[in-house]
């Protein structure tokens, strides 16, 4: 299988995935309630054995529900800044009609249930590839939203127009940090409108400029820390363990993204959905 040029990391195009990774990223697809297989999962794949290893660890409890109690406590829990969303007619104006407006709406609720979803298993997964597995804690059970409708085409940088991959990269530099290297898929997913990127742009810039994004980030991320810490008991990591070789490189993998580019965009998702008109 081939690698998609688009990615900021090396990863598995959906649409390239044959075999057991096709396999997987339909039941990812299925468990998650979504129409797309988040960044993370299609890197691993490209990481022998790792993808059906991480997965089988994590599935139990995404299914049996402790993943999304976790992901929607820290949901409920996210502190952010308080903006006021714009009437539909700003929308209107520049060419964002109420079908894109759905349609982008189900990007952003997409990308919000899977990333908070992922910020709590993939902590709780990258403490058990290092070892750590702290002492079970009691937590819920909570269904998984089922978001209904397929997503655009994840568009490469060579398939936008130049002010679409402009906005897409400033987009991604707010709350991004130096050594970062993932560009956030999510914006890729909404290069399709770039007016909507471009109100974006206008709406985050002042939090991010005045310190108000990076206490949110701050903040998704020690509430991902705190649900992983009570389900990383719970996962069921496969009897037989990944080779040395690919271990190491899942969890590198699994920690590039979860350090800080997932905490990055689980505010910022959250934002731009409360920004949409209702």
């Amino acid at each position: 299988m081939t690698t998609a040029a688009g990615d900021p990391v090396p990863a598995i195009p959906e649409a390239a995935a044959e075999g057991e990774t096709a396999a997987i990223f339909a039941d990812i697809r299925a468990t998650f309630g979504v129409s797309v297989v988040n960044l993370v999962w299609r890197h691993l794949a490209t990481i022998p054995d790792a993808l059906p290893w991480c997965w089988s660890a994590v599935r139990p409890a995404y299914r049996d529900g402790s993943i999304a109690f976790q992901a929607a406590a820290l949901r409920r829990s996210l502190a952010l800044p308080a903006l006021t969303a714009p009437p539909a007619v700003v929308l209107d104006a520049i060419g964002i009609g109420p079908d894109a407006r759905d349609d982008i709406g189900r990007v952003l609720d997409s990308y919000n249930q899977t990333n908070a979803m992922a910020l709590v298993a993939l902590t709780a997964l990258a403490l058990r590839l290092n070892g750590r597995v702290p002492p079970a804690e009691p937590g819920g059970r909570a269904p998984i939203p089922v978001v209904s409708g397929p997503l655009p085409r994840l568009l490469a940088r060579a398939d936008m127009s130049p002010e679409a991959a402009a906005l897409v990269a400033r987009l991604d530099a707010l709350g991004r940090r130096p050594d970062e290297r993932i560009v956030a898929s999510m914006y890729r997913h909404l290069a399709h409108w770039p007016a909507y990127l471009a109100l974006s742009l206008v709406q985050l810039s002042p939090l991010a400029a005045d310190g108000r994004l990076a206490t949110a980030i701050e903040g998704a991320g020690a509430l991902g820390r705190e649900g992983a810490r009570r389900i990383a008991a719970e996962l069921s990591p496969p009897a037989t363990p990944l080779a040395p070789a690919a271990r190491e490189a899942a969890r590198r993998g699994i920690e590039e993204f979860t350090r800080h580019p997932i905490a990055r965009m689980v505010p910022i998702a959250a934002l731009l959905r409360r920004l949409m008109p209702a």
